[in-house]
């Protein structure tokens, strides 16, 4: 116990975490931002050291990295230690009182930071919002959270009525009033496989002619995973016919309701924003004779009620909105050749907590500093010297 709460642990955790938080940014150039929040940050243990960078990386430091194979504690490995060791040094080692006040608020606050970042962890919408120059968008669509989505018309501004769709199983009934559907879940995959076989009977609808899903391995990247489902589809009070909806099918199934088209999906959860994101431009910065990039940033116009203004967004400078933090995450070029930005984007309420956390930090060795400074002259007036 005594050991756990000692500084010498407290000083080794720190070192380490300093070597996580640097080794995951050269990741995060290469792999992008999400990649290297889930293989450093969020991780109990860092991919192999040997795996940090692909072959096809000419660079001095990545055959430096082919010799060390053992990987490193993650970022969840070490604040798990620091805050096993703040609260037992706090329960072991402290002596309560006046003296101390400022180093007990020391320590509080970076308890309090450590807790704000695992509520932050637990409770915070991750996602992404990929855009070609001059578009704009006012959704996000989730990593790793999946719905079964309903809407009427293919207009670009639609209503959609939505169902949650990572905790399905077999016997559940979704019921979308507006057309009277009627659906009941026979099979779902968190990670399917699509098999075409133009030979077996047709006994279920799909748009690209899937006849059968298969569960897929799960791996450690659930952001990859394209999940599928098997349902029974009942419109009023018609006959029920099976459906498959499949995450790597592009195109929605589409249903006739008094004449009018309506669109049946599996796909990524959609998290509303508060402002409408424009994309004017993207830019990019490539080290010397390379491809490899040294920075990347884009213009974009946020509107939103009073708000009508341009931001840059860049590598490890975000833009925040309303409890929204938007991270320059990677980049591509469309069909057309023009470039497309993707941003990395995070609702947080507790946002404001690193910040309190800091504050009382920072008081608390103000505190514990002036308590010493003040020490030694109690000390001589109460001597009479």
């Amino acid at each position: 116990m005594h050991w756990l709460a000692s500084l010498r642990l407290a000083v080794w955790a720190i070192l380490l975490f300093m070597l996580v938080v640097f080794f995951g940014t050269l990741y995060q150039v290469e792999h992008g931002l999400h990649a290297a929040q889930q293989d450093f940050y969020y991780a109990w243990l860092t991919p192999p050291i040997s795996q940090w960078h692909t072959p096809s990386d000419p660079g001095v430091f990545s055959r430096l990295l082919a010799f060390l194979p053992l990987p490193l504690p993650g970022g969840m490995t070490l604040l798990w230690v620091l805050s096993i060791n703040l609260l037992l040094s706090m329960v072991l080692k402290f002596r309560y009182g006046w003296r101390n006040i400022g180093s007990v608020l020391t320590h509080a606050g970076l308890l309090l930071l450590l807790a704000g970042g695992w509520v932050t962890h637990i409770t915070a919408e991750e996602g992404y919002l990929t855009l070609q120059e001059g578009e704009s968008s006012n959704v996000a669509a989730s990593y790793t959270q999946w719905e079964i989505a309903l809407w009427e018309g293919e207009q670009i501004e639609r209503e959609v009525y939505a169902f949650p769709a990572n905790d399905l199983k077999a016997g559940d009934q979704l019921y979308f009033e507006q057309v009277d559907l009627h659906l009941e879940v026979q099979t779902y995959h968190r990670n399917a496989e699509a098999f075409i076989d133009p030979d077996a009977a047709r006994d279920t609808f799909n748009v690209a002619g899937i006849t059968r899903l298969a569960a897929a391995p799960l791996g450690k990247n659930p952001e990859a995973y394209l999940p599928g489902v098997v349902l029974r589809a009942r419109m009023g009070d018609g006959g029920a016919e099976g459906l498959i909806l499949y995450a790597g099918d592009p195109s929605p199934v589409m249903l006739v309701v008094d004449d009018a088209p309506w669109f049946l999906e599996l796909r990524r959860r959609r998290i509303p924003l508060p402002l409408q994101v424009q994309l004017h431009e993207f830019r990019a910065e490539f080290e010397p004779n390379t491809t490899i990039p040294r920075s990347f940033s884009s213009r974009i116009n946020v509107t939103a009620p009073g708000i009508d203004r341009e931001v840059v967004v860049e590598m490890n400078r975000p833009f925040r909105h309303a409890g929204f933090t938007f991270f320059q995450s990677s980049y591509g070029e469309a069909d057309d050749g023009s470039d497309m930005s993707t941003f990395t984007v995070v609702l947080n309420q507790w946002m404001l907590a690193p910040y309190v956390a800091t504050g009382v930090t920072v008081f608390g060795l103000i505190v514990h500093f002036m308590v010493q400074m003040l020490r030694p002259r109690r000390e001589l007036r109460r001597e009479g010297t």
